[in-house]
């Protein structure tokens, strides 16, 4: 069983809570009643490069509401509380030395009886701001939905929402709303279906983004929230779905590019060409052990081809899939056959602060399981908290890790339950600028027989001040 200590994925916990949330992003489920009598909260994050949030709600000193661990873009299912009126919320994250630690203090908040409170945070980390909105549906009609819009892109300059029936261009589309930066409000009631939404410049049809068969079939409240986004994206904006679900469906520009790499573990120099339809792009002159520079490519699904030096093909087959906005790296290695593969895997681009993402890959031809350890000074490999547990041959872990020098240990174990160490690195600074992919392949010519390449992905150029 696959084990991952690096801050696990979403978890919630609630506090005198009861969770009421319908399934599925928006699903079908008829939720115009759900209001009557009812007080509710459900948190947001919007802030784009903080660490996994926890939203601690207070009235009378006694807790009535607990979110944990709400990461960026997501947000909690909405929860019925027996309590309304003032609250104090205490949001905490992650500081710089890896530690938990408060970073909004009894913020006051009016939680609205038999309502939908919604309560967003947002901004740069750690000095992010609190914003709390609500709404019912008491009111709404038979085959209709209702439509709300919250801009919480940092530094957003607004925008105009056009919305259309799906596939019926943007001719047909009308302005449905202007954003306000910093706000979520009620635009109106329309009738359930599929839609299109664009987002353009104010006072302009310049389409800067637009979003593709988004199902609003349900009798509910949809909020559409714009938020930023990494990678080629020339707009940086993307658009999440809120019901009163957990579950968030984003929305990545539908005609948004994409970008790769590749990541050469082989002894030899490689030439790369992937192609779909009339698209061809190459990448030359990949030397051994080294990753090429992200090159940006329209959105497709691209066949790889790979010759050597002399232009002989060593390989032609895996399907490297690049949908919109997407970060992509392909990693070039033998199998345990010694015929030349390629592994592809999302990479993240994001900056975060206090933190780093990392992709763990494993790729030694005669091992088929490893256990790694990031270990700060004066930690051991018994101590830490940082490890991926398990990692099997052709497998991709991912992460967070706090932003520090670790010693990267790769140990397996034996028959006799004994654990033997297979690579140790120096220490190696992991910047909050950069994210990482870390990949384990044979070498013999190192005292453990084995060695990581470790390949950066500067973070840095995804500025959250565009």
């Amino acid at each position: 069983m696959l084990k991952n200590n690096l801050y696990p994925a979403l978890a919630l916990s609630f506090a005198t809570a009861m969770l009421t949330a319908c399934g599925g992003g928006g699903g079908n489920n008829n939720e115009k009643s759900d209001d009557v009598n009812e007080t509710r909260i459900q948190v947001y994050n919007a802030s784009p490069n903080s660490t996994g949030l926890t939203y601690e709600f207070e009235k009378n000193n006694e807790t009535t509401h607990i979110a944990s661990f709400i990461t960026f873009g997501d947000a909690s299912g909405l929860t019925q509380v027996s309590k309304n009126g003032t609250h104090e919320v205490t949001v905490s994250g992650i500081d710089a030395n890896g530690d938990r630690e408060d970073i909004l203090e009894d913020v006051e908040v009016n939680i609205r009886n038999d309502q939908r409170n919604i309560v967003f945070t947002y901004g740069i980390y750690p000095e992010i701001a609190l914003a709390e909105f609500d709404f019912n549906l008491n009111d709404l009609f038979d085959d209709t939905m209702r439509f709300l819009v919250a801009d919480f892109k940092v530094n957003s300059p607004g925008y105009d929402v056009y919305v259309g029936i799906a596939d019926e261009g943007f001719s047909a589309a009308e302005l449905w709303a202007t954003s306000v930066p910093g706000t979520m409000f009620e635009v109106g009631d329309f009738e359930t279906d599929t839609y299109d939404i664009y987002l353009t410049s104010t006072g302009t049809t310049d389409i800067l983004f637009t979003a593709e068969d988004v199902n609003m079939e349900a009798e509910t409240g949809y909020i559409i929230v714009l938020r930023d986004t990494f990678g080629p994206s020339n707009s940086g904006v993307a658009i999440d779905k809120m019901t009163s679900s957990s579950t968030v469906v984003s929305y990545e520009d539908a005609f948004g590019a994409a970008q790769y790499r590749f990541m050469n573990l082989i002894d030899q120099t490689v030439n790369s060409q992937i192609v779909s339809g009339d698209d061809t792009y190459t990448q030359d002159d990949i030397a051994p052990y080294t990753a090429s520079p992200y090159d940006v490519v329209n959105y497709n699904d691209y066949k790889i081809f790979l010759t050597d030096e002399s232009d002989e093909e060593i390989y032609r087959g895996v399907v490297m899939s690049l949908p919109q906005n997407a970060t992509m790296g392909a990693a070039i290695y033998h199998d345990k056959e010694d015929a030349v593969k390629v592994l592809t895997f999302p990479e993240s681009v994001r900056q975060l602060t206090y933190q780093v993402d990392v992709n763990f890959v494993n790729l030694t031809t005669d091992i088929d399981q490893v256990d790694v350890y990031f270990v700060e000074e004066g930690k051991t490999i018994e101590t830490t908290p940082y490890t991926f547990q398990s990692v099997d041959f052709e497998e991709v872990e991912t992460g967070n890790l706090p932003t520090n020098s670790y010693r990267v240990n790769v140990v397996i174990e034996t028959e006799d339950h004994t654990l033997e160490m297979v690579y140790q690195s120096e220490m190696f600074d992991f910047q909050d600028d950069f994210n990482y992919t870390m990949l384990l392949y044979n070498d013999p010519d190192t005292p453990f027989g084995y060695n990581v390449m470790f390949a950066g992905a500067d973070a840095s150029v995804n500025t959250l001040n565009q």
